[in-house]
């Protein structure tokens, strides 16, 4: 007989986990709505354009907070009594970064809107909204993940993209067509979405349950955090790193053409973050058993994800001509390719997200840093000769040695025994003493 807590605890885990995985379908069409209006508004240059000003205030939240959401999340699922102190000792930290970070992104962009175009230069400035509104949304989101509040997090989720797509809607039918008004919509949704997660996660802090753990220090939850950064930011998407070799080495408009056919592949990974999401703390709050979890995400990833992207092989080339009109059609072939790289891509998510829960965090950070090692040097070769079609393979390319970075350790060297996580290879050893520090 299974035990009762067990039966309900493994239901909540399966209940979570359809929820994140369903807020991912519904992520994925909102998107397709924004990305379709986008690219009729703005044209394939204008759409180059947007890609390239949205890079700076992601990049920088993502990486400038270093790591403390990540390692919010962490503590909270192992020691949910320690929620009050935890989020008391680094709030104000995380306001004097995200104040610093304001000023780093308003210096890139007096350098970066140098030389440009009136309409590029308002749009420019209008994006520098959104980095103190994103970094509290990474923190509130955080707060509810640690906290296992997935249906406030799922909704929450998709809070941005909504109130985005419905303001192209209104600009679409009734406003004028400029890169400004696109970049002011998108910093607007910014704001009010982390309006709306701070107040939500204010409240969930106010009623969680005191209990007798202790918060860790500022330097514990930064090493923490620092360890797991690189796997958790996916520098490669987050940092845009292709977007900006693209953009770089071949132009806005094939630029417009890469982010049309990258789009494609946006569902099997928002379902793999998804997984990931309800992995990461399920696993950091196991005291066994840690071998089994992963084995059971990752499968359900494999059979998920590879379901999603066998089908986006069979309507791609239906789907581009329909959505986004005949100039776009050349991202077919290219999405084709970039959708093959999705399966590597998603898997590496899913193990990255356990290997943190696992008290593992630096593995993540290992296999993206070895990604962007392969994809920089690949993608600006083959770009240089193939165009953007070697854009595509370098992304598949660099998915694949990943993938076998994270896999082949974790899954060889997590053991099924309570309190027994180990990784053999030495480097790692000393990441484990984080999880007790």
């Amino acid at each position: 007989m299974i035990p009762r807590a067990l039966r309900k605890q493994t239901w909540n885990d399966h209940g979570a986990t359809a929820g994140t995985i369903g807020t991912a379908f519904v992520l994925q069409g909102v998107l397709l709505i924004s990305g379709v209006l986008v690219a009729r508004l703005l044209g394939i240059e204008g759409r180059g354009e947007l890609a390239l000003l949205v890079v700076f205030p992601l990049v920088l939240a993502q990486t400038g907070t270093l790591g403390i959401p990540i390692a919010t999340t962490y503590f909270i699922a192992q020691n949910p009594g320690a929620t009050r102190e935890i989020v008391r000792s680094i709030l104000g930290s995380l306001v004097l970064v995200t104040a610093a970070l304001i000023v780093v992104h308003a210096a890139i962009l007096f350098v970066f809107l140098q030389g440009r175009h009136d309409a590029f230069i308002i749009a420019g400035l209008s994006t520098l909204l959104v980095l103190p509104a994103r970094v509290a949304q990474m923190f509130g989101l955080a707060l509810l993940q640690g906290q296992r509040l997935f249906g406030a997090f799922n909704l929450l989720r998709i809070l941005q993209v909504t109130f985005y797509s419905g303001s192209l809607v209104l600009i679409f039918l009734l406003g004028p067509r400029s890169l400004p008004l696109v970049v002011e919509a998108w910093a607007g949704s910014q704001v009010l979405a982390a309006l709306v997660t701070i107040w939500v996660a204010q409240r969930s802090v106010r009623n969680a349950a005191r209990g007798d753990g202790s918060s860790p220090s500022k330097g514990v939850l930064v090493r923490v955090g620092l360890k797991g950064l690189l796997g958790s930011a996916n520098p490669v998407e987050s940092f845009g790193i292709d977007d900006l070799i693209v953009g770089l080495v071949a132009g806005p408009a094939a630029l417009g053409i890469y982010v049309v056919a990258f789009a494609f592949t946006n569902l099997p990974k928002f379902v793999a973050q998804s997984i990931g999401m309800v992995a990461y703390p399920r696993i950091a709050g196991l005291a066994s058993g840690h071998r089994t979890a992963i084995l059971r995400y990752s499968t359900l990833t494999l059979i998920v994800c590879g379901s999603i992207i066998l089908a986006g092989q069979a309507l791609v080339g239906w789907l581009v001509p329909m959505f986004f009109g005949a100039e776009f059609n050349e991202a077919v072939g290219i999405a084709r390719i970039l959708l093959l790289s999705a399966l590597p891509l998603c898997l590496r998510r899913v193990l990255a997200e356990c290997a943190r829960g696992a008290g593992l965090p630096g593995l993540g950070s290992l296999a993206e840093f070895i990604a962007c090692v392969v994809l920089v040097p690949s993608a600006i070769l083959l770009t240089a000769s193939w165009g953007v079609t070697g854009s595509a393979w370098a992304m598949t390319i660099s998915g694949c040695v990943s993938l076998l970075v994270v896999s082949i350790p974790l899954l060889s060297g997590v053991s099924n025994g309570k309190g027994q996580v180990a990784l053999s290879v030495g480097a790692a050893r000393p990441i484990l003493s984080s999880k007790s520090g």
